[in-house]
């Protein structure tokens, strides 16, 4: 079971986010990327089976600049307010919620590949999240090759950081 905390982007906007801790030594970390749905009991379950195994999971509350503790289920309604919501966020703004949770990973000392520069894989996985978010800002089909080539379709989108 994980916790709430709060995050701070580099803008000063203050945001909510889920963390799940792994019950000993993290193997690596993941943000979970919510869906329209905001950080709902879906996205916390994903954070927590992560770390069940062995996973430091985050997962920022990406529409808190437009609604906060937004926690959509899956009705009509809800989908019509979850793309107003995705609609009033934007990319931009998502961006910078991800790097607050890069930030609070690094702070955590759990992320160092991430932290400093000169790490292909780190730049590689932030620009394959950034595609990843601006596809689908753009509506096209959520799947890419990762630094590896290989195709990942990401549902609910994943950053992962090996430690």
């Amino acid at each position: 079971m994980g916790k709430h905390l709060e995050l701070k982007a580099a803008d000063g906007h203050t945001l909510a986010a889920y963390l799940a801790e792994p019950a000993g030594k993290p193997r690596g970390a993941v943000i979970v990327i919510q869906e329209i749905f905001g950080v709902n009991s879906h996205i916390r379950a994903v954070a927590d089976g992560y770390a069940a195994d062995g996973y430091l999971a985050i997962a920022p509350a990406l529409f808190d600049r437009a609604q906060r503790g937004v926690e959509y289920g899956y009705t009509p309604e809800d989908i019509q307010k979850g793309f107003a919501l995705k609609n009033a966020s934007g990319i931009d703004n998502a961006l910078k919620d991800v790097a607050a949770a890069l930030e609070d990973l690094g702070a955590r000392g759990r992320c160092e590949r991430l932290a400093g520069d000169g790490q292909p894989f780190a730049r590689m996985q932030w620009r394959f999240l950034g595609a990843f978010l601006r596809r689908r800002e753009r509506g096209q089909q959520s799947e890419e090759k990762n630094e590896r080539g290989a195709t990942e379709s990401l549902g609910c989108g994943m950053h992962h950081c090996d430690i």
